[in-house]
């Protein structure tokens, strides 16, 4: 016949199975931290952080073995990683991260290294219309197709398809 007591003793929580032999050890007492056997009886400890080793993934919090959540620290990613509430995200290098270029001059990520910059102007613009280059570069504007039609009085050019027509009242 067993029997099971559970009582709390010192704050921490015993839980106690009997055999039939009455005999009172480790084996058959369940503590809320660790048990230890002596002569006078089982006793139970608690465990803090300080003693208690834990399986690869897991550490210790409050005396007990828990998942750790997976941080860049652990992620092991071959280039760079941002922690993020979802876990860690593993991104690819940015070669150009630490180079700081002259003026005039830019960082190519596909390189990783400082090329010289190609002023932008309406020659090298391809704008789909006019160009006209200002101060802080190149400005696309519309074709006006009636640019260099001029018409007789009375009628006038219509943008939209490049043609004079005659002025309604």
């Amino acid at each position: 016949m067993k029997y099971l007591l559970s009582t709390l003793i010192l704050g921490f929580l015993m839980s106690i199975t009997l055999a039939e032999s009455g005999k009172i050890t480790c084996a058959n007492v369940r503590c809320a931290g660790r048990c230890i056997d002596e002569p006078t009886g089982p006793r139970c400890v608690p465990v803090d952080c300080s003693v208690l080793s834990c399986a690869p993934g897991y550490s210790c919090k409050n005396g007990r073995c828990q998942k750790s959540p997976v941080t860049c620290a652990t992620a092991n990613c071959p280039n760079d990683c941002i922690d993020e509430p979802s876990g860690p995200r593993c991104v690819p290098k940015n070669p150009c991260a630490t180079i700081d270029c002259l003026p005039g001059w830019r960082c190519d990520n596909s390189i990783g290294k400082c090329v010289k910059v190609t002023p932008l102007t309406c020659a090298n613009a391809n704008c789909p219309g006019n160009c006209i280059d200002e101060p802080l570069g190149p400005r696309c504007v519309p074709k006006n197709p009636c640019a260099t039609i001029d018409c007789l009085p009375g009628w006038r050019c219509d943008n939209s398809i490049g043609k004079c027509v005659k002025v309604t009242n």
